[in-house]
């Protein structure tokens, strides 16, 4: 089917009289067209963490790492500890919690702890809480959550 539409659109300009005749580029616009040469880059399938740019002249990039806060961590989930069992964040969701805290606390004890592990298992949380902070009965417990999830946010 799309090879017939341009056919169809060569045979439209052909009945209103146009017919390409006398056409051509300038040596300018040759010349500018020679220079314009762009790389198409085409990714099949998943592409994470990726960075790049196209058709630039001078890109710089530059990421940072930052080392993970173990105590600021270990703060959080001892607050963490403090509201898992909050009846209003129903069995499911304080199954994954504590799931989650589990990780981060085996990470945390680990000599060489590893930062996307705990910052995936931190995002985790923060889904969580957010998800959860609608249903919370007591304004204690959001407040408690409203506190956590702002310090995760600075960690992450």
């Amino acid at each position: 089917m799309l090879s017939v539409i341009p056919f169809e659109m060569g045979s439209s300009t052909r009945e209103n009289g146009i017919w390409g005749e006398g056409l051509s580029f300038s040596e300018t616009e040759r010349s500018s067209a020679a220079a314009a040469g762009y790389h198409v880059t085409n990714f099949y399938g998943p592409v994470t963490h990726a960075q790049w740019a196209q058709g630039a002249n001078a890109v710089a990039q530059m990421a940072i790492d930052a080392p993970l806060n173990v105590p600021e961590i270990i703060a959080i989930i001892g607050s963490l500890r403090a509201i898992v069992d909050e009846p209003s964040l129903g069995s499911d969701r304080r199954a994954e919690l504590s799931a989650d805290i589990d990780t981060i606390e085996v990470q945390a004890k680990s000599p060489n702890p590893k930062a996307l592990v705990i910052r995936e298992s931190l995002s985790s949380i923060k889904r969580i809480l957010e998800a959860a902070a609608t249903s919370v009965a007591t304004s204690a417990a959001t407040a408690a959550m409203s506190d956590i999830l702002a310090r995760i946010v600075h960690l992450l």
